[in-house]
């Protein structure tokens, strides 16, 4: 399979059960330039590749080469014979990877993002080599989206979140989606202070627009934590 080939598969199971219009409106992409893409009838060149990696929130490499070993790829379901090169053998495996749901729900770095409405939208793959070395599994896990810029730099808006449900005991230090009391989603730091408080901290070094959040011992707990944030384009 040439490199065309291979970026137009890796393209396919990114977009997943999405109409091509929906994936096209989510990224700001060309819906009928996808479908050239996938039909064949267009090569998706390394630039266009990369320019399109950075849209859709994906780690470098990806579509420009998705069969190297990266983190996060497409999958390809051509299976190898017996007379294989050895530039074929670099071509992942389906089963080498982890399809993890993406939903449409959004996780706010900033005051909040109200989700009255949650659908599964598309599946990410996850190399299963990568979530064993991270002690994550599978099934707690979820794909959401940012929104806003509170904890720029370590987040842009729109990037693309892996949530691991299981990981619900507030951490020093790591990053959390929490549920508050309004039954918004935020994305926020966790913070242990010396005296047994906590602080809901932002990344963001404008403390004038997003100040530490104090909050009591007790009061952590009311806040729900829907899960820790383990990936956004890199482990954090």
């Amino acid at each position: 399979m040439d490199i065309h080939k291979q970026r137009a598969a890796a393209l396919k199971a990114i977009i997943g059960n999405q109409t091509l219009k929906d994936f096209a409106e989510k990224h700001d992409l060309d819906a009928s330039y996808l479908s050239q893409v996938l039909n064949g009838h267009r090569n998706l060149g390394e630039r266009a590749a990369a320019n399109m990696e950075a849209k859709i929130g994906l780690p470098a490499r990806s579509l420009t080469a998705p069969h190297a070993p990266t983190e996060v790829v497409g999958l390809t379901s051509e299976k190898l014979s017996p007379c294989t090169t050895q530039q074929e053998r670099s071509i992942p495996h389906a089963d080498d990877y982890a399809l993890i749901p993406q939903y449409t729900a959004k996780g706010s770095s900033g005051n909040g993002y109200l989700n009255d409405h949650v659908e599964v939208n598309g599946r990410l793959a996850f190399k299963r080599a990568w979530l064993a070395r991270e002690k994550l599994k599978e099934e707690n896990l979820k794909v959401i989206y940012n929104h806003g810029d509170s904890n720029w730099p370590t987040l842009d808006d729109g990037a693309v979140l892996l949530v691991d449900e299981s990981q619900m005991e507030p951490r020093s230090g790591r990053m959390f989606a929490l549920l508050d009391c309004d039954g918004e989603v935020i994305i926020k730091r966790l913070i242990r202070e010396v005296t047994g408080s906590w602080l809901i901290r932002s990344d963001n070094p404008d403390k004038i627009r997003y100040p530490d959040t104090p909050v009591s011992d007790e009061g952590i707990r009311l806040l729900k934590i829907v899960g820790r944030i383990v990936w956004r384009g890199g482990s954090i």
